[in-house]
């Protein structure tokens, strides 16, 4: 797959510009989106359908389990990265029951996320 836009949702605004801000530097030929809730990510996915999700899970109103849930649902072949500080065994759970295709804690964010998106690069998806 050659990963064109990758959609970052996360609530923190100072966190979400660092992640945009990084993941720019490492993949220059993506475009980041940038949404602060699940709905706005929810619009965003219709809009420019990107191949990647970083995806928070505690976000205002809908929160990223469910927003990756109603993703899969109208768009399977995205590929949804849970990013979240909580590494309890539930969160893991939920996150698969709804679809995401990878979890990483952020206190990991610097060792696990960019071999994560390397691999949703190679990763065919139908």
């Amino acid at each position: 797959m050659k990963l064109t836009h990758c959609l970052i949702v996360e609530d923190h605004e100072p966190l979400r510009l660092l992640l945009s801000n990084w993941l720019e530097a490492i993949f220059p030929a993506v475009q980041f989106l940038n949404a602060s809730s699940g709905e706005a990510a929810l619009e965003i996915v219709k809009r420019y359908q990107p191949q990647v999700i970083v995806m928070d899970v505690g976000l205002p109103g809908m929160n990223g389990i469910e927003t990756t849930r109603k993703i899969k649902q109208d768009f399977p072949n995205t590929f949804v990265i849970i990013h979240t500080i909580h590494d309890e065994q539930p969160f893991h759970m939920d996150a698969l029951h709804a679809g995401a295709d990878a979890f990483v804690i952020k206190n990991r964010t610097t060792t696990d996320l960019v071999p994560i998106l390397m691999q949703a690069i190679t990763t065919p998806h139908q």
